[in-house]
């Protein structure tokens, strides 16, 4: 062997020798980044029907959970590759339950906000506590679209609905003691207001155990209550006409000026 095919072969092993540097560097930096990039996934859990940030909710990617603060922030960090999976949430029980939610994670910081929606029975919970304790304003927001337009105002809604309360009040006459969610809800295909005579499809019908003092006596009496889903969550239909009851009030405060003109 003469000194050109040594010399050959000795640049041949450093070639391999480089070569194979460099798929150990290769190697161990791939290693690195599996090992070291991650990515993180942050948000705030609010409720759709008061837009209130709920604490306690249970988020969970890949089996890494966190719960939700007192201002309903959630933080998901350090998730590795092969934990990029789909976001679960586990909600109260007042709250509907909700599919998993998929990330393409193209970016390391995901920011999803979140809108848990409230079963219908609680809906109607809040509607009934509501409107014992005269919360005219809370009512107004989880009324019907349509019947906001029908009562104008929700400063009109809160006067007229005020001005009943008031009476009832003054009279003796009008009390609510208690409002319970009845049995039998059932789903209608088609159903009609009473007062704005509107029709509307997929209207759920409610029925109410309502206990009134009337006259200092306690008066049992069950309703039917009609909701229907609108903008993410159920909205209630009243039942009330305006125009009956303002005319009431009417009639009301002549009646007091005819009896204690001064």
């Amino acid at each position: 062997m003469n000194l050109i095919d040594i010399s050959a072969q000795i640049s041949n092993k450093k070639k391999l020798a480089g070569l194979g540097i460099l798929a150990l560097l290769t190697l161990t930096g791939g290693s690195i980044f599996l090992l070291f990039f991650t990515y993180s996934v942050s948000g705030k859990v609010t409720d759709i029907a008061s837009k209130e940030p709920i604490q306690g909710v249970k988020v969970d990617i890949a089996g890494i959970s966190r719960n939700t603060d007192a201002q309903g922030n959630y933080k998901i960090a350090g998730l590795r590759l092969y934990q990029r999976k789909d976001l679960e949430v586990s909600v109260p029980s007042q709250y509907e339950e909700m599919a998993k939610i998929h990330f393409d994670y193209k970016s390391r910081n995901i920011q999803k906000n979140l809108e848990i929606v409230p079963t219908l029975e609680e809906i109607v919970n809040r509607e009934k506590i509501a409107l014992k304790n005269g919360q005219y304003d809370y009512l107004w927001d989880l009324m019907h679209p349509d019947d906001k337009a029908y009562w104008g105002s929700k400063e009109d809604y809160k006067t007229i609905l005020g001005e009943r309360r008031k009476v009832g009040m003054e009279l003796n006459i009008y009390r609510i003691k208690s409002m319970t969610l009845g049995k039998n809800i059932r789903k209608l295909n088609a159903w009609k207001s009473k007062v704005t005579n509107k029709e509307y499809k997929e209207v759920m019908e409610v029925p109410i155990e309502s206990v009134y003092i009337t006259e200092g006596n306690e008066t049992p009496e069950t309703t039917l209550d009609y909701y229907q889903m609108v903008d993410g969550f159920y909205h209630y239909f009243t039942s009330t006409k305006k125009d009956e009851l303002k005319k009431l009030l009417e009639d009301y405060r002549k009646l007091k000026e005819t009896v204690n003109p001064n």
